[in-house]
């Protein structure tokens, strides 16, 4: 067995040396001769950019190193950029990979990126040309993560949440003068409570459901005045109820699927009851201007106008009362020329333990003569005059509690 000492001699013997020494001359000309069996790097260029490649087995030409792209006229840029270097980027095997640089004409670098197997990742950065960031936000593999904010001129920002490239999540979009809008995300759209500032400082809350205005709304002006109402599926629906700057209920306005059917004009004193009897957003009021009626068994229906528009069984939404006491549909079929009813129905969680005067349905010329049962449920009929002041109760579920 050789000793350390004894390896260490045969090393100072000349002819060992040599042979080490071919050894390693011989596997530097085989490393040599793998390099250039590898793909042969070519440098090209087109009309706005040059890049090296390589041609893969069957021809296709494959980018494989560093690439910069130049400013031209074609591309929009003035004749004195032309020429001057617009972004810098790296290719492995035909992938964007690695950092990407873009500038402004001046030199002044614009973007920050970085790819990964041609995908960004990572993060996002926008400059403006004075050197103050612009805009940041964050890539992986491709897709927006976590939270990406833009930063403006006047100091204000705006800021959204993202997973998975899908906005989800707290958000706030700041506009020109001021206004802005904010709240959150769910699946990419606005979701629950959404604050809005409107240029001109009046303020709005509003309830959306996935992208749709569906709840209570309040308005709020710059000089305290402000309006509460309800929407469903975008629509306005149900009581807008109006407020001045002391607080006092100045009108309210009832809406059905959208289209205003009555107004109230609470600052007349005879209106003055009947107002703070309104003042529950909860109310569904229908105002109906008495034509004729019709009996279905049971089903008792009226037909109406509203503001002016010929409502009918084809062509138009009808509401007509189910369950309709036979006394009521005597004085209903009367004939009222200048007079109006309106219709006051209150939503219920259990309807069949309500007391209730009927039950509101609903159908247009889709259904024909299927109509939808609602959970509202008809709570009192009034009469009212052609300007919507009270005149009397025909009936009210305190007559049967």
């Amino acid at each position: 067995m050789l000793t350390t000492e004894k390896r260490l001699a045969q090393l100072d013997n000349p002819n060992i040396r040599r042979t080490v020494a071919f050894g390693l001359l011989w596997i530097a000309f085989l490393a040599l001769g793998c390099a250039s069996s590898g793909p042969k790097i070519i440098q090209g260029k087109d009309y706005n950019s040059k890049f090296d490649f390589y041609f893969s087995a069957l021809g296709d030409t494959i980018r494989h190193g560093p690439l910069t792209g130049y400013f031209t006229e074609v591309d929009g840029a003035d004749a004195e950029d032309a020429g001057k270097i617009h972004w810098t980027a790296t290719y492995v095997d035909g992938n964007l990979h690695g950092p990407y640089k873009s500038f402004f004409p001046s030199g002044k670098l614009e973007y920050d990126r970085y790819f990964v197997g041609d995908l960004e990742h990572g993060t996002r950065t926008r400059y403006r040309e004075s050197g103050e960031v612009r805009s940041e936000s964050n890539y992986v593999a491709g897709k927006l993560e976590g939270e990406s904010r833009s930063y403006f001129e006047d100091g204000t920002e705006s800021f959204t949440t993202w997973s998975s490239g899908i906005k989800e999540g707290l958000f706030k979009a700041s506009y020109k003068d001021g206004a802005s809008a904010s709240g959150s995300n769910s699946q990419g759209e606005w979701n629950g409570v959404i604050h809005f500032v409107y240029e001109s400082g009046d303020t709005e809350k509003a309830t959306y459901s996935y992208g749709v205005k569906h709840g209570p709304a309040l308005y709020t002006a710059i000089d305290k005045s402000s309006a509460e109402m309800h929407f469903v599926d975008d629509k306005a629906h149900g009581l807008l109820s109006s407020f001045d700057v002391e607080g006092d209920l100045s009108f309210v306005k009832g809406y059905w699927k959208g289209e205003n059917v009555f107004y109230l004009d609470c600052s007349e004193p005879s209106a003055f009851d009947t107002c703070s009897n309104l003042l529950r957003t909860d109310q569904l009021i229908m105002t109906l201007r008495y034509k004729s009626h019709i009996l279905f068994g049971d089903m008792f229906g009226v037909k109406f106008h509203i503001d002016q528009r010929q409502v009918g069984f084809l062509g138009a939404d009808i509401v007509y009362v189910e369950e309709m006491d036979s006394s009521l549909k005597d004085i209903l079929t009367e004939e009222y020329e200048t007079r109006r009813f309106r219709f006051v129905f209150l939503p219920s969680d259990k309807p069949a333990e309500t007391p209730h005067l009927g039950i509101l349905h609903t159908w247009d010329e889709d259904d024909g003569m299927k109509p939808v049962v609602t959970d509202f449920r008809l709570h009192k009929i009034e009469l009212v005059d052609e300007e919507g002041v009270y005149i009397e109760t025909i009936a009210s579920t305190r007559d049967i509690e």
